[in-house]
Protein backbone atom coordinates (compact mmCIF):
# COMPACT_ATOMS: atom_id res chain seq x y z
CA UNK A 1 0.00 0.00 0.00
CA UNK A 2 2.94 2.36 0.61
CA UNK A 3 4.62 4.51 -2.01
CA UNK A 4 8.36 5.18 -1.82
CA UNK A 5 7.91 8.20 0.46
CA UNK A 6 5.82 6.06 2.81
CA UNK A 7 8.50 3.36 2.89
CA UNK A 8 11.14 5.97 3.71
CA UNK A 9 8.90 7.33 6.47
CA UNK A 10 8.46 3.91 8.10
CA UNK A 11 12.23 3.32 8.14
CA UNK A 12 12.96 6.83 9.44
CA UNK A 13 10.46 6.32 12.27
CA UNK A 14 12.15 3.03 13.18
CA UNK A 15 15.55 4.71 13.62
CA UNK A 16 14.03 7.63 15.49
CA UNK A 17 12.70 5.12 18.04
CA UNK A 18 15.95 3.15 18.27
CA UNK A 19 17.68 5.33 20.86
CA UNK A 20 18.68 2.36 23.02
CA UNK A 21 21.20 1.08 20.50
CA UNK A 22 22.08 3.26 17.53
CA UNK A 23 22.43 6.45 19.60
CA UNK A 24 24.29 4.84 22.49
CA UNK A 25 27.79 6.16 23.29
CA UNK A 26 29.21 2.75 24.15
CA UNK A 27 27.85 1.21 20.95
CA UNK A 28 29.28 3.97 18.75
CA UNK A 29 32.65 3.77 20.50
CA UNK A 30 32.71 0.00 20.09
CA UNK A 31 34.57 -0.04 16.80
CA UNK A 32 34.08 -2.24 13.78
CA UNK A 33 32.32 -5.58 13.97
CA UNK A 34 34.61 -8.58 13.47
CA UNK A 35 33.28 -9.29 9.96
CA UNK A 36 33.68 -5.62 8.97
CA UNK A 37 37.26 -5.60 10.22
CA UNK A 38 38.08 -8.81 8.33
CA UNK A 39 36.62 -7.49 5.08
CA UNK A 40 38.52 -4.22 5.41
CA UNK A 41 41.81 -5.93 6.20
CA UNK A 42 41.44 -8.27 3.23
CA UNK A 43 40.14 -5.88 0.58
CA UNK A 44 40.91 -2.29 1.67
CA UNK A 45 44.67 -2.50 2.36
CA UNK A 46 45.49 0.03 -0.39
CA UNK A 47 42.63 2.41 0.46
CA UNK A 48 43.58 5.82 1.83
CA UNK A 49 40.49 7.86 0.96
CA UNK A 50 37.04 6.46 1.63
CA UNK A 51 33.42 7.37 0.91
CA UNK A 52 31.11 6.19 3.71
CA UNK A 53 27.38 6.04 3.06
CA UNK A 54 24.70 5.76 5.75
CA UNK A 55 27.13 6.90 8.41
CA UNK A 56 24.60 6.61 11.23
CA UNK A 57 25.53 8.12 14.58
CA UNK A 58 29.27 7.70 14.04
CA UNK A 59 30.37 4.14 14.87
CA UNK A 60 32.02 3.43 11.52
CA UNK A 61 33.27 7.01 11.14
CA UNK A 62 35.12 6.92 14.45
CA UNK A 63 36.60 3.48 13.78
CA UNK A 64 37.68 4.21 10.20
CA UNK A 65 39.20 7.57 11.13
CA UNK A 66 41.15 5.85 13.91
CA UNK A 67 42.67 3.59 11.22
CA UNK A 68 44.10 6.67 9.50
CA UNK A 69 41.64 6.76 6.61
CA UNK A 70 40.47 10.09 5.17
CA UNK A 71 36.72 9.68 5.21
CA UNK A 72 33.91 11.67 3.61
CA UNK A 73 30.44 10.57 4.65
CA UNK A 74 26.71 11.05 4.16
CA UNK A 75 23.56 10.08 6.07
CA UNK A 76 19.82 10.55 5.42
CA UNK A 77 18.61 10.76 9.04
CA UNK A 78 18.79 14.27 10.57
CA UNK A 79 18.72 12.75 14.08
CA UNK A 80 21.59 10.35 13.39
CA UNK A 81 23.73 12.92 11.59
CA UNK A 82 23.35 15.36 14.49
CA UNK A 83 24.61 12.65 16.85
CA UNK A 84 27.51 11.79 14.54
CA UNK A 85 28.62 15.41 14.21
CA UNK A 86 28.58 15.85 17.99
CA UNK A 87 30.71 12.73 18.46
CA UNK A 88 33.20 13.78 15.81
CA UNK A 89 33.52 17.20 17.45
CA UNK A 90 34.17 15.63 20.87
CA UNK A 91 36.76 13.33 19.31
CA UNK A 92 38.47 16.21 17.47
CA UNK A 93 37.85 14.61 14.06
CA UNK A 94 37.18 16.90 11.10
CA UNK A 95 35.50 15.07 8.23
CA UNK A 96 32.87 16.06 5.65
CA UNK A 97 29.48 14.69 6.78
CA UNK A 98 26.58 15.53 4.49
CA UNK A 99 22.84 15.19 5.11
CA UNK A 100 21.17 13.73 2.02
CA UNK A 101 17.80 12.39 0.95
CA UNK A 102 17.03 8.66 1.30
CA UNK A 103 18.39 6.52 -1.58
CA UNK A 104 20.59 9.40 -2.78
CA UNK A 105 24.39 9.68 -3.03
CA UNK A 106 25.89 13.19 -2.93
CA UNK A 107 28.77 13.99 -5.26
CA UNK A 108 31.71 14.37 -2.87
CA UNK A 109 34.79 13.60 -4.97
CA UNK A 110 36.91 10.66 -6.06
CA UNK A 111 37.84 7.93 -3.57
CA UNK A 112 39.96 4.80 -3.32
CA UNK A 113 36.99 2.82 -1.98
CA UNK A 114 33.58 3.00 -0.33
CA UNK A 115 31.58 1.42 2.47
CA UNK A 116 27.83 1.48 2.89
CA UNK A 117 27.02 1.49 6.62
CA UNK A 118 25.79 -1.58 8.44
CA UNK A 119 22.60 -2.95 6.88
CA UNK A 120 21.77 0.20 4.91
CA UNK A 121 21.53 -1.61 1.58
CA UNK A 122 18.68 -3.69 2.97
CA UNK A 123 16.51 -0.56 3.39
CA UNK A 124 16.54 0.43 -0.32
CA UNK A 125 13.27 -0.71 -1.89
CA UNK A 126 13.43 -2.12 -5.40
CA UNK A 127 16.24 -3.55 -7.48
CA UNK A 128 16.27 -0.58 -9.86
CA UNK A 129 16.71 1.84 -6.95
CA UNK A 130 19.51 -0.27 -5.47
CA UNK A 131 21.35 -0.44 -8.81
CA UNK A 132 20.98 3.33 -9.30
CA UNK A 133 22.38 3.90 -5.80
CA UNK A 134 25.36 1.63 -6.53
CA UNK A 135 26.02 3.39 -9.84
CA UNK A 136 26.23 6.74 -8.05
CA UNK A 137 28.74 5.21 -5.65
CA UNK A 138 30.68 3.67 -8.55
CA UNK A 139 30.96 7.10 -10.17
CA UNK A 140 33.12 8.27 -7.26
CA UNK A 141 35.39 5.22 -6.84
CA UNK A 142 38.61 4.65 -8.80
CA UNK A 143 38.91 1.57 -11.00
CA UNK A 144 39.89 -1.39 -8.87
CA UNK A 145 38.54 0.24 -5.70
CA UNK A 146 36.52 -1.90 -3.24
CA UNK A 147 32.96 -1.40 -2.03
CA UNK A 148 31.65 -3.10 1.13
CA UNK A 149 27.89 -3.69 1.38
CA UNK A 150 25.95 -5.35 4.19
CA UNK A 151 22.35 -6.55 4.18
CA UNK A 152 19.95 -9.09 5.60
CA UNK A 153 20.76 -12.32 3.80
CA UNK A 154 18.12 -14.58 2.27
CA UNK A 155 19.20 -18.19 2.70
CA UNK A 156 15.98 -19.61 1.29
CA UNK A 157 12.63 -18.51 -0.07
CA UNK A 158 10.21 -19.06 2.80
CA UNK A 159 6.48 -19.51 2.36
CA UNK A 160 5.81 -16.18 4.08
CA UNK A 161 8.20 -14.34 1.75
CA UNK A 162 6.57 -15.90 -1.33
CA UNK A 163 3.13 -14.97 -0.02
CA UNK A 164 4.23 -11.39 0.72
CA UNK A 165 5.67 -10.96 -2.79
CA UNK A 166 2.60 -12.43 -4.51
CA UNK A 167 -0.05 -10.58 -2.52
CA UNK A 168 1.88 -7.31 -2.45
CA UNK A 169 2.44 -7.38 -6.21
CA UNK A 170 -1.26 -8.06 -6.81
CA UNK A 171 -2.24 -5.08 -4.65
CA UNK A 172 0.25 -2.84 -6.44
CA UNK A 173 -1.12 -3.87 -9.83
CA UNK A 174 -4.64 -3.08 -8.69
CA UNK A 175 -3.39 0.33 -7.52
CA UNK A 176 -1.56 0.78 -10.85
CA UNK A 177 1.90 0.97 -9.38
CA UNK A 178 4.52 -0.32 -11.79
CA UNK A 179 7.11 -1.83 -9.46
CA UNK A 180 6.16 -5.21 -7.97
CA UNK A 181 6.92 -6.30 -4.42
CA UNK A 182 10.08 -8.40 -4.69
CA UNK A 183 10.76 -11.76 -3.15
CA UNK A 184 12.60 -10.89 0.07
CA UNK A 185 10.77 -7.61 0.72
CA UNK A 186 9.49 -7.32 4.29
CA UNK A 187 7.90 -4.65 6.46
CA UNK A 188 8.41 -5.27 10.16
CA UNK A 189 9.48 -2.21 12.12
CA UNK A 190 11.21 -0.91 8.99
CA UNK A 191 11.36 -1.83 5.32
CA UNK A 192 13.96 -4.55 4.74
CA UNK A 193 14.89 -6.49 1.64
CA UNK A 194 16.47 -9.89 2.25
CA UNK A 195 18.95 -10.57 -0.58
CA UNK A 196 20.75 -13.71 -1.75
CA UNK A 197 24.13 -14.04 -3.45
CA UNK A 198 22.82 -14.14 -7.04
CA UNK A 199 20.80 -10.98 -6.45
CA UNK A 200 23.67 -9.06 -4.85
CA UNK A 201 26.11 -10.16 -7.56
CA UNK A 202 23.66 -9.18 -10.30
CA UNK A 203 22.99 -5.72 -8.85
CA UNK A 204 26.69 -5.06 -8.34
CA UNK A 205 27.37 -6.15 -11.92
CA UNK A 206 24.74 -3.80 -13.35
CA UNK A 207 26.33 -0.93 -11.43
CA UNK A 208 29.90 -1.54 -12.59
CA UNK A 209 31.31 -3.81 -9.88
CA UNK A 210 32.60 -7.37 -9.89
CA UNK A 211 31.77 -9.52 -6.87
CA UNK A 212 34.98 -10.35 -4.98
CA UNK A 213 33.50 -11.78 -1.78
CA UNK A 214 30.14 -12.82 -0.36
CA UNK A 215 29.15 -14.19 3.05
CA UNK A 216 25.92 -14.57 5.01
CA UNK A 217 27.74 -15.30 8.27
CA UNK A 218 27.25 -13.74 10.78
CA UNK A 219 25.47 -11.03 8.77
CA UNK A 220 25.09 -10.70 5.01
CA UNK A 221 27.95 -8.75 3.44
CA UNK A 222 29.73 -8.53 0.12
CA UNK A 223 32.72 -6.79 -1.45
CA UNK A 224 32.53 -5.52 -5.02
CA UNK A 225 35.49 -4.25 -7.05
CA UNK A 226 34.97 -1.26 -9.34
CA UNK A 227 35.37 -2.23 -13.00
CA UNK A 228 37.79 -0.25 -15.13
CA UNK A 229 35.21 0.43 -17.88
CA UNK A 230 32.85 2.49 -15.70
CA UNK A 231 33.34 6.29 -15.71
CA UNK A 232 34.33 8.42 -12.74
CA UNK A 233 32.03 11.32 -11.77
CA UNK A 234 34.12 14.20 -10.48
CA UNK A 235 32.88 16.81 -8.06
CA UNK A 236 32.49 20.37 -9.40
Amino acid sequence: MLDRAGIHGVTAAFYARSTARYYDDAYNAGGLFAWEQTAIERHFAAVKTLLLGSAGAGRELLALSARGLRVSAFECSPLLIEEARARLTRAGIATPLVLTAPDEVPLLGTFDGAILGWGAYTHIAGSAARVAFLRRLRGQIIAGGPLLLSFRARRGDSRSMRLTAASGTLIRRLRRRAEPVQLGDTLSGSFCHYANQDEVEGELGQAGFSLAYYSDDPYGHAVGIADAKSPICRSP
